[in-house]
Order: structure tokens, then C-alpha cells, then sequence
């Protein structure tokens, strides 16, 4: 009936109506077509999506251990970073000539670890043929929002820190101090990673504070680029500060700089947070920011711990005996004692595990070759100390007793930074194995013997696993609950302390876009810049303008003066010129009382040194005759630093030479005027060795006046054990003078 009834329409609606069915067709026939091919498409994502994860694990087991475990980064490669890996061309995209896979097919990678078997190979080679598709489907999102970040002049953060000071009260002003991240930002740095930077930065900061809360600093920009602090809220004071920028290397003074000064009394507006994580979680800062004192008496005293009462009386003490632990290399006693702010853990290492050093000997009496401390501090959170067998603190640790065995490239331990990488979590478990040992033993042992009371009285301060695992978890608990409230999140993944891996991308090489950003300049005016100067190029700056090129931190820091020089950045101010100046113009700054902490350390010149416009004046005693060394050295005035290697940054020495006093009383001033020097040290460290020589030299007549040699693992631990000798032998040539 239905077509009877088509056919008698007009032949133009029956054309109209044919061609609106066949459109009709077509349409249905392409809706099908494009949800096949979005199925195909959402199939093939998820297949590279697997294809990615796949790969992830293969570079998680066989090379995260060296590039990128805990920061560590070997030749800058960070394995489960997609984007640096496509970034700095360890993966070219679709390339089979891929370095990474040119490292891995020719079983030139992993170093020291079994070849990847063909399967591995093959994985990975499809992976990168494939397009090396992200492992982290949020990666593949657009990332407009940073290439479309603004780059922040410092101009621009001098006016918001100055609007900020502006804004607080007069009777903060002088309190307020404040950290950058925005040469990071300004080298496109991501916000998931800038807000690592944040929260590593207060995690840091509340290490070394002995306030009783915890405390986050503010940002005061819209970025979140620029963070204020209140230094009362750790328990600083201005010369806390003063210490920090006694080492800090990147000062640049520029007009605004005035008037920030003039309304807090800071002589620089900001430090770099990457440069403070790097710096002060590490001695000889680590130690002069918290305070710390030179012996593990005046620790336990500051503490409110009395080892040798708890010992015996059998309380507030507990003990665990370990045949072997994640660091020592022998048996190893663990101590827990009550502290006024928590737990006070100490071990007790050993050089060996035979006669008075094997613990399941002698478990109450033994000689110890040196201990590390964990202790609370008021806010929960954890500090660390290392002592030698004379219970003196160290910087670091002594690799033959114990090691960072997480580290493939430097197993030294370093107070403060390596503790808090292998305590993230905070305090680890441990397995006792004394307990039962001494248990055994009672059984058979006769009670007429003094061997008897010994293993009574062992077995009271060696408590059961469970006891162990309660207080353990105690402690733990105390820890969780401080680290949560900077921000952090705890993870049995060693890639989560972001202080450590944070630190060891600031100390790895600079790219282009950082080395532009932290110059305060985008990367064309750098470039334009670096290249019209031939006193950068001598220093080698040209290996930043090739395609690819890097520059290594520690030449950075070095030429940085020559860099603010030549690049006209402002007037650079070195450490020596901060000290004078801070101590100077600080009296504006009230200070606070830590009561029964021990003083800060200031790190400034000696009051007695007099400086002019054109150096040091001339002194105005001493025969200049006489060239004995005693004559020598009591007629001089200024020093400098000079080394022969490149594994020994100057840096150090200059600070461990500042901070002690007894080099302050001896009336010499470091300078770097080359010109008008009375002495010049000398730093060098043979090849293939940790011999690092030194020797004290007159400028002008080229007498040495003192010389020798120390061992270390690095330049760090060198500098405080050369400064401590050349002092002494200062101090000894001085009492010879005068008799």
C-alpha cells in the first residue's frame, strides 16, 4: 500500500526523498566507521600505554640503581624521567640508533649486572621504534602550560619581595628572610616538579629548626616562586642566617637590593632553595644551622640523656645486638634512650667483629670505633650526628666501618643528607639477634659465675623483638606525623625523599635553559651575551653554546663572579665581602635567645683586619729583614686559596676557616686580591688517590711556611681536617716566635 502510494507522488519528491535515504546510509555507514576507528585508536593507545609500562620496568630493574635511584643521576640520565630521556636525546623517538638502546644491545649497559636477555632488548626497541610512548598517561597531556610560563625578570622578584616587606609589620620586618625557585620555573621546569622543590624545601628547614612546631613557608607571588619564612618560627637568629650566606656563592648586588636591606637588614633578598637544599643538608651547614656541638657528651647533654644512669639503673634504655645491618660493615650495637623531645637512638660500630669488638662477647662492655646518632627534635622530626671513637663529630663517615650502600658513586655517608635518604621513613626495623643469643646462653651458664650477672643484666636493658617492634613503631609514628604536616608523603620508594634526589639534580650539570635562568636571563640574551665575551669563552662557557652542551656545577660556581662580571648582572659579592657587611649592618636585627642551645657559629672576618679601597694596609710591625717563618706569618695579614685540583672546590676551605674561631684570633683575612697577598695555601689531591697536600706559602718571598698532607674521601671532608691543621701549625709557629 505504501509504495502504491510512492509511486503516484511527483518524480522531485521522489528523487528528493531517494537522496535523503542514501545520505541517511551514509551517515550511519560513517558514525560506524568513526567509532571503529576511535575503538582502533583507543586500543592502539592502550597498547602503547602497556608497551611503555613494559619498558618502565625493564629500566626500573636494570638501571634505575644507577640513573636515577634517590637523585642519583650517572651522567645526568634519570631512566624513569620520559621527558629528560627525549629531552637531552638518550631516546630519539622512532630512532633504532637510540643511545640507550645502542648502551643496552651492545651489553655496554647495566655496568657491573648480567646483559638484558634478548626479550628485555627486544621490548625496548619496539618501545622506542613505536614512538617511545610515555609510561605516565598524564605526560602525554598538553603541556602549553609550560611553554606558555612567563619568564619572571629579577627585577620583577625584588619588587614583590620588596612589596611584601612593605606590607608586614615593622616589628617582623627585620624576621622575614626568603627563598627562590624561579630560576627553575624560568628554565620550564614543571609544577609537579616545583612542587617537589616546595615541599623538599620545607622538609629541609624544619630539620634544622628546634621550634616546637612545624612550620611551611609562604609564597608571595602568584607563581608560588617566591617563599617567605619568619626565621623565629625555627628558632633562627640573624646569625644563623649570616651563616648561611657566608657560604652561599650566588650574591648579586643590585640597586633594589638597598631598599629590601633598609626594611629587613638582609644584604641579599633571596637564596636559591636548590642551592640551600644541596648546601645546608650537608656539614659543615647541616652542623652550624642546628647548632650542633663538637662532642657526643654536649649532644646527650643538650638532650637530656644520661647514658651511663640508664645503663645502671636499667631504664629509659634499650639494646639490640646485629650480627650485620644495612650500613656497618660488622656486628653492630643498636641504643635507644628517652630524650626531652622523643627518641635518642645511638649505635655502636666496629672495625672488626673479634675480641672486644664482637658484641655477643662482651654484650655490655665493648670499644666501639664510632657511632651515628638519630635523635627527635622538638617539632618530631629527625636529626642526625656521627662520632669517632672519641665521640667527636664528624662530617662524614668512615667508609671502611660504614657506607651508603644505595649510592653506586660515593658510598660515603655524610651527616645530615645520607641519614635522612636511608631514614625517610624514619627509623628502619631491624632483626635482634642478641636477645636469643643470650637466652641460650643462661641456660648453661652457672649461676656462681660473674658470667651469670652479666647475662642477667644484659638480658635487661636486651629487650624481646616485640618490645623492640613496639617502640619502633612508636617512634615511627612520631616521625609520620611531623613529615606529614611539611607536606611530604612517606613511601617505602626510595625515589620519595625529595631532599637527596633533589640536592644531586642541583650538583649534576647545568643544561642551556638553566644556566640562562639562573643568570636572571632568557636563553637568546644569554647566548648573545656568552658569546661576545672572550674572557667567558677562556673559561670554557662555549660548551653551553654548542647543540646539547652543559656546564658542570662546581666550574659554575667557581667563574660565577666572572660570569656576573662580564654578563653585567650587578656587582657579585663574595663570601669575605658578606661577612664584613653582615656584621656591619646586622644590628638592626633582634636577636633571639635559644636558650640552652649552643651559640651559632659567625662566620666573619676578624674584627682586627682593616681593609682600604686598594687592599689591605700595610702592617706596621715586624723586621722586613727577618724571614723566618715566625717573622713571616706575624707580619702578614691577608691569605688566599689556591688549588692544583679540580676535585677540591676552594669553597670549603674558605669556610672551615671562617667558621673557627681560633683561625679568627689570629688576625688574617681571606682575600681574593691576588695582587696584595701575604700568604697564598695551596690545595692538591694526586690522581688516583684521597692524598690531599697542602702547604702555606709566603707570596712575596716564596717561603713555605707550612706544609702537609691529610686523607678523605672528598673536598668536603678535606676542608675542615686541612684548615684544623694548618691552623695548628700556625698557632705552633707563632708560640716559636715568641719565645
Amino acid at each position: 500500500m505504501f509504495f502504491s502510494k510512492l509511486t503516484k507522488q511527483p518524480k522531485y519528491q521522489l528523487k528528493n526523498q531517494s537522496i535523503i535515504l542514501f545520505l541517511t546510509i551514509c551517515l550511519v555507514i560513517g558514525l560506524l566507521n568513526s567509532n571503529n576507528l576511535q575503538a582502533d585508536t583507543t586500543s592502539a593507545s592502550n597498547k602503547n600505554f602497556e608497551l611503555a609500562q613494559q619498558a618502565r620496568a625493564i629500566l626500573t630493574k636494570n638501571c634505575l640503581q644507577c640513573h636515577g635511584m634517590n637523585g642519583v643521576a650517572t651522567k645526568n640520565i634519570f631512566v624513569l624521567d620520559h621527558t629528560r630521556l627525549i629531552k637531552n636525546k638518550t631516546i630519539i623517538a622512532g630512532d633504532a640508533n637510540s643511545l640507550l638502546l645502542k648502551m643496552v644491545e651492545t651489553n655496554a649497559m647495566p655496568i657491573g649486572k648480567s646483559p638484558l636477555s634478548e626479550k628485555d632488548k627486544a621490548i625496548l626497541r619496539t618501545w622506542v621504534l613505536a614512538g617511545a610512548p610515555s609510561w605516565d598517561k598524564e605526560q602525554e597531556k598538553p603541556t602549553d602550560n609550560i611553554k606558555n610560563k612567563k619568564f619572571i625578570a629579577e627585577s620583577a622578584l625584588l619588587a614583590t619581595i620588596e612589596k611584601d616587606l612593605e606590607q608586614a609589620s615593622e616589628r617582623s620586618r627585620p624576621y622575614l628572610r626568603y627563598f627562590s625557585i624561579t630560576h627553575l620555573s624560568n628554565a620550564s621546569i614543571s609544577e609537579e616538579e616545583l612542587e617537589q622543590y616546595r615541599v623538599g624545601l620545607t622538609k629541609l628547614i624544619n630539620s634544622l629548626s628546634w621550634h616546637k612546631e612545624i612550620t611551611i613557608p609562604t609564597p608571595i607571588n602568584a607563581e608560588k616562586t617566591l617563599l617567605r619564612i619568619d626565621l623565629r618560627d625555627f628558632n633562627w637568629t640573624a646569625d644563623t642566617w649570616r651563616t648561611i650566606l657566608s657560604s652561599y656563592p650566588y650574591a648579586v648586588k643590585l640597586p633594589a637590593n638597598e631598599v629590601i636591606k633598609s626594611f629587613s637588614g638582609a644584604e641579599i633578598p633571596y637564596i636559591r632553595a636548590d642551592w640551600f637544599m644541596a648546601n645546608a643538608s650537608v656539614a659543615p651547614l647541616y652542623h652550624n644551622i642546628l647548632c650542633l656541638p663538637n662532642t657526643i657528651t654536649e649532644l646527650e647533654k643538650l638532650l637530656g640523656v644520661d647514658v651511663n644512669r640508664n645503663l645502671q639503673e636499667e631504664r629509659n634504655i634499650i639494646r639490640a645486638g646485629l650480627r650485620s645491618s644495612g650500613v656497618s660493615q660488622n656486628n653492630r650495637i643498636v641504643e635507644r634512650h628517652v630524650s626531652n623531645y622523643g627518641a635518642y637512638w645511638k649505635s655502636y660500630d666496629f672495625s672488626s667483629s673479634l675480641d672486644s669488638q664482637n658484641i655477643f662477647s662482651s654484650p655490655l662492655t665493648m670499644t666501639s670505633a664510632g657511632g651515628e646518632m638519630i635523635f627527635n627534635l622538638p617539632n618530631g622530626m629527625q636529626a642526625y650526628f656521627l662520632v669517632d671513637s672519641h665521640g667527636k663529630r664528624l662530617d662524614v663517615a668512615p667508609v671502611a666501618i660504614v657506607s651508603d650502600r644505595s649510592s653506586p658513586e660515593s658510598p660515603i655517608i655524610h651527616n645530615g643528607r645520607s641519614c635522612m635518604s636511608c631514614h625517610f621513613a624514619g627509623m628502619k626495623y631491624f632483626r635482634d639477634d642478641m636477645r636469643s643469643t643470650l637466652e641460650a646462653e643462661l641456660t648453661s651458664a652457672s649461676r656462681n659465675t660473674s658470667r651469670y650477672f652479666t647475662l642477667e643484666k644484659a638480658l635487661a636493658i636486651y629487650p624481646t623483638q616485640n618490645t623492640l617492634d613496639n617502640l619502633l613503631e612508636q617512634d615511627q609514628d612520631r616521625f609520620r606525623q611531623a613529615i606529614e604536616k611539611t607536606g611530604s608523603k612517606l613511601s617505602p620508594n626510595l625515589q620519595s625523599e625529595p631532599i637527596n634526589a633533589l640536592a644531586r639534580r642541583f650538583e649534576a650539570e647545568l643544561s642551556l635553559p638553566l644556566a640562562a635562568a639562573e643568570a636572571g636571563l632568557d636563553k637568546e640574551e644569554f647566548l648573545a651575551r656568552v658569546r661576545a665575551s672572550s674572557r667567558l669563552s677562556s673559561l670554557g662557557y662555549s660548551q653551553l653554546v654548542v647543540a646539547n652542551g652543559a656546564f658542570k656545577r662546581d666550574a659554575w660556581e667557581k667563574y660565577y663572579s666572572d660570569l656576573v662580571q662580564e654578563l653585567h648582572l650587578g656587582e657579585y659579592l663574595s663570601s669575605q665581602i658578606l661577612a664584613k657587611n653582615l656584621r656591619q649592618n646586622n644590628q638592626a636585627v633582634t636577636k633571639s635567645n635559644l636558650n640552652t642551645l649552643p651559640t651559632t657559629n659567625v662566620v666573619a672576618l676578624n674584627s682586627s683586619t682593616k681593609l682600604n679601597a686598594q687592599g689591605p694596609l700595610t702592617s706596621s710591625y715586624g723586621n722586613a729583614n727577618d724571614n723566618s717563618p715566625a717573622a713571616l706569618l706575624r707580619a702578614s695579614q691577608t691569605i688566599g686559596i689556591h688549588t692544583k685540583t679540580r676535585f677540591f672546590n676552594i669553597d670549603f676551605l674558605q669556610t672551615a676557616l671562617l667558621n673557627d674561631k681560633e683561625f679568627q684570633s689570629q688576625g688574617l683575612a681571606i682575600s681574593d686580591n691576588w695582587s696584595n697577598l701575604d700568604l697564598i695555601i695551596t690545595v692538591d689531591r694526586p690522581v688516583f688517590t684521597f692524598d690531599y697536600t697542602f702547604n702555606l706559602k709566603h707570596a712575596k718571598k716564596g717561603i713555605i711556611l707550612a706544609s702537609g698532607k691529610i686523607i678523605a674521601g672528598d673536598a668536603r671532608a678535606a676542608a675542615p681536617k686541612i684548615a684544623k691543621e694548618l691552623i695548628k701549625q700556625i698557632q705552633n709557629l707563632r708560640k716559636a716566635g715568641d719565645q
